[in-house]
């Protein structure tokens, strides 16, 4: 049986996966549609549409790569490792909700229970970072008990 932290990770490893595949999809139909686009009596439209899928393509690129970085520090992670101090991989639980230091995917639910995937460069991922169990931190002026590290 998986661990909650297998399957956290599980998650935001299928989730940026498929975020990975829709980036190049989109990338590819945008390519496509700008070549298949030909000049016609309208020169005008030609040019605005191959502008806008350019447009299109540097963002889907820009996206990907900040995807594929997150994709990275994932790899960084063994999901059946267990710590004392919150590092990367960790699942944090406090009197504010459960955190599982990731790949900074916001708020998830995993066995329907909610947990917020933070980046460990995120504010609240910096401010959990080496402290343990008892250990407090202020995040937004709110204090964080930390009840739990795994």
């Amino acid at each position: 049986m998986n661990t909650i932290k297998e399957q956290l990770y599980q998650y935001c490893k299928s989730y940026l996966t498929e975020r990975i595949a829709s980036f190049q999809a989109a990338i590819e139909a945008a390519r496509q549609t700008a070549s298949q686009e030909t000049k016609s009596s309208m020169g005008d439209k030609y040019e605005t549409t191959r502008a806008m899928m350019q447009i299109e393509i540097e963002k889907n690129e820009r996206q990907l790569a900040e995807t594929l970085k997150l994709k990275e520090v994932l790899h960084k992670i063994n999901p059946k490792s267990i710590s004392t101090l919150v590092a990367l991989g960790s699942l944090v639980r406090t009197g504010r909700g459960s955190y599982y230091e990731g790949s900074g995917l916001g708020k998830v639910v995993v066995d329907n229970k909610p947990y917020f995937v933070v980046s460990p460069a995120s504010p609240i991922g910096q401010q959990l970072m080496g402290l343990k169990a008892g250990d407090t931190a202020t995040h937004n002026n709110n204090t964080i008990d930390i009840q739990e590290v795994t």
